[in-house]
């Protein structure tokens, strides 16, 4: 109920335009996003990889069904990776399929992927020569759009395209998803799932969903999986699944560098600190632009700890 509430509030245009109006971020912003254009994204990262941490790049919107902001949404990530490649950061990029065109025209949400993953590899190609760890990682939203989302990931990884996929282990369908995935030697993030789904498409069960996503953890670094040179991701800031992984990696002949964990830019950075300097590779979703409150929100929902910036403000 508690995370209902929280995406009812994500998703009221009336509430979002109520806090974005004011004229100074305030600390539920400050927290969560980093940067309100590509200029501060970026010095965000530059302050990551001092810090031996990596980014992956957010521009805020969701559900767009306005092409003006879809456009401006691939010209902003398009910028952004221009000035990661020239730092000689990771251009790594998550994206939305509803950012981009989804819920406007099947082929202009295609073709936007396609663009942004191309000027990723161009990139990637001349500045970096592939030493970084850069992709175009297709988040996984809602049910309804998740068959379309794995079917640009498998049509751009046939391209050999530099793109990487979410999957959500809630979902009944994940591991079937990742099996196929692995064999062909792709690259997954692995969160647990976010979304309030139905139990006929979704474990709904906390102790459900740990079982789940160390399961499907066990397949990531599974011997096959590294010799077919799958990359593992594990988006989870639950420190106990996160041991859990790192043993499980140990016993299979995985080194520090050969996979990494993924949290959310300022959640937890006590802990983020200690995985780092334990020397494991650790990247942070970083979101950056001015439509802040959806995802800010989401933060508040997914740990309502999180409920004394939202009331302080």
């Amino acid at each position: 109920m508690w995370q209902k509430l929280m995406i009812h509030l994500a998703r009221n245009e009336k509430v979002k335009a109520y806090f974005q109006s004011k004229k100074k971020i305030n600390q539920l912003a400050t927290k969560f996003i980093g940067g309100r254009d590509e200029e501060k994204a970026l010095v965000t990262s530059l302050n990551l990889k001092k810090a031996n941490m990596h980014a992956s790049l957010f521009y805020l919107g969701e559900y767009v069904s306005n092409l003006e902001v879809v456009n401006k949404t691939v010209e902003s990530l398009i910028k952004i990776s221009s000035k990661l490649s020239k730092e000689h950061l990771d251009i790594h990029i998550s994206i939305d399929p509803t950012q981009v065109g989804l819920h406007i025209d099947k082929s202009i949400c295609f073709s936007n992927l396609k663009r942004l993953a191309e000027n990723i590899k161009t990139d990637t190609t001349l500045k970096h020569k592939n030493e970084n760890k850069c992709f175009l990682m297709i988040d996984m939203e809602d049910a309804t759009v998740c068959d379309n989302t794995i079917n640009y990931y498998f049509q751009l990884f046939e391209k050999d395209l530099p793109v990487a996929l979410t999957l959500q282990a809630y979902m009944h369908r994940t591991e079937r998803d990742l099996q196929k995935i692995i064999k062909h030697g792709g690259v997954v993030r692995l969160v647990k799932g976010a979304f309030s789904e139905s139990k006929k498409i979704a474990l709904t069960s906390k102790n459900e969903i740990n079982h789940a996503y160390l399961k499907q953890s066990k397949l990531m670094l599974a011997l096959d999986a590294k010799a077919s040179g799958f990359y593992p991701i594990f988006g989870t800031h639950d420190d106990q699944m996160i041991h859990k992984i790192i043993e499980i990696a140990k016993e299979n002949g995985w080194q520090k560098n050969e996979y990494e964990f993924e949290m959310l830019f300022g959640v937890r950075a006590d802990y983020q600190k200690e995985l780092v300097n334990e020397g494991y590779k650790l990247r942070l979703y970083l979101p950056y632009g001015e439509d802040w409150w959806p995802y800010a929100v989401r933060r508040v929902g997914e740990n309502p700890k999180n409920i004394k910036y939202l009331l302080r403000n």
